[in-house]
């Protein structure tokens, strides 16, 4: 039985897409594209930004099998700062709920590797943030993971202009 060839593209350095679809990103490459989305001003600005549009520029930068494996990449990472915050924090100090601890945690992973890190090796971080109230739902929506969405376009404006 002959192999058959996969075609492999490195895209850059740290992403790469296999022929079959299949995509391989460096935790370098992770952070770059949690950066691209720049959650640190856009959870203080999300009511002046269209979420479809913003994820139309995404998908301009890269297509969207990248922003599905960033996406697959966010949640582990969200659920391990839950997990760890969870064993942790035993007495459940931070006082959330499912979804806020759910928002919190992914929360600290879109404002990048340092905030990550931070609260990975510093939890009374979390806790403290937590009673601040200082997250925003949720950074994970600001991720595309499919190439739907609604873009006005010049037909949306005709009766528009008075």
């Amino acid at each position: 039985m002959e192999e058959k060839e996969v075609n492999v593209l490195e895209i850059e350095k740290g992403l790469t897409i296999w022929e079959d679809g299949y995509v391989k990103m460096s935790e370098d490459f992770f952070w770059k594209a949690v950066g691209i989305i720049n959650w640190e001003w856009l959870h203080k600005n999300t009511k002046q930004v269209d979420k479809d549009v913003f994820k139309y520029k995404l998908l301009k930068k890269y297509d969207v099998r990248v922003w599905k494996k960033v996406k697959e990449v966010q949640t582990d990472k969200f659920k391990a700062l839950r997990e760890f915050l969870r064993a942790y924090d035993t007495a459940w100090r931070v006082g959330t709920g499912d979804d806020s601890t759910w928002d919190l945690c992914s929360h600290v992973v879109g404002l990048g590797r340092d905030a990550f890190l931070e609260a990975c090796s510093n939890p009374e971080s979390l806790i403290h943030r937590s009673h601040r109230r200082d997250y925003k739902e949720n950074f994970g929506y600001w991720i595309p993971n499919d190439e739907k969405y609604t873009l006005p376009n010049s037909m949306d404006f005709i009766d528009k202009e008075n």
